[in-house]
């Protein structure tokens, strides 16, 4: 019975205590990456409009905690250690673009909030996947400093010295001339334009563009 016991104890430390050998500081945020979610405020309302007066509006509703201090729990059944932060919006007047939020508090309320940005942080070797999402927009990459502009331009009226230009990861899915196929993105401005199939192309209205 006593042999039986420590066989236990040892399997136990073995499923979730072993040494993954991973640096938490691998899951830490980088100063550059922080910045893409500066631009943004929980309550503001983000407005777009295109050349022909067409107009879309979300409101920002959350922006989700990230781990400053992340430790590493590792272990057989332990998931992948990760660092996560997002910012969650909603469609007016009408959300019809809902991504289901799991809220984990004492209510384990659901909330159906769209992700207009996330960030997630995988270890050794580390790894950073950027979200961007916007009404039937999606992208997704891990290399995505590879779709950044270098050039001193004016988009919409927005002076930039750089700015990313991201197309649509699954080009099979735009079913129609509605279907937005790239977007303009920031870190400074966050999303200040976009393009449809249709040729319109929609601005962000409401910032300073200094």
């Amino acid at each position: 019975m006593r042999n039986e016991f420590l066989y236990t104890i040892l399997f136990s430390m073995l499923l979730f205590s072993c040494d993954c050998g991973i640096d938490e500081k691998e899951l830490i945020f980088k100063e550059s990456e922080l910045d893409h979610f500066s631009s943004f405020t929980v309550g503001d309302t983000l407005i777009y409009t295109d050349q022909i007066g067409n107009t879309d509006r979300v409101v920002v509703k959350e922006i989700s905690d990230h781990d400053k201090k992340p430790e590493v729990n590792c272990g057989i059944f332990r998931a992948q250690p990760n660092n996560h932060k997002a910012v969650y919006i909603e469609h007016l007047p009408v959300n019809i673009y809902p991504f289901s939020h799991w809220e984990v508090d004492s209510t384990a309320e659901i909330k159906d909030f769209h992700y207009l940005l996330s960030m997630n942080i995988t270890p050794s070797p580390r790894d950073l996947d950027l979200h961007v999402s916007f009404k039937n927009f999606i992208f997704n990459r891990n290399d995505y400093e590879n779709y950044r502009i270098e050039k001193d331009t004016i988009i919409g009226g927005f002076k930039v010295k750089s700015f990313y230009r991201f197309p649509h990861s699954y080009p099979e899915r735009l079913k129609d001339s509605s279907y937005i196929t790239e977007v303009f993105w920031t870190a400074k401005y966050g999303l200040i334009a976009y393009k449809n199939q249709k040729g319109n192309t929609y601005i962000k209205t409401n910032a300073n563009k200094k």
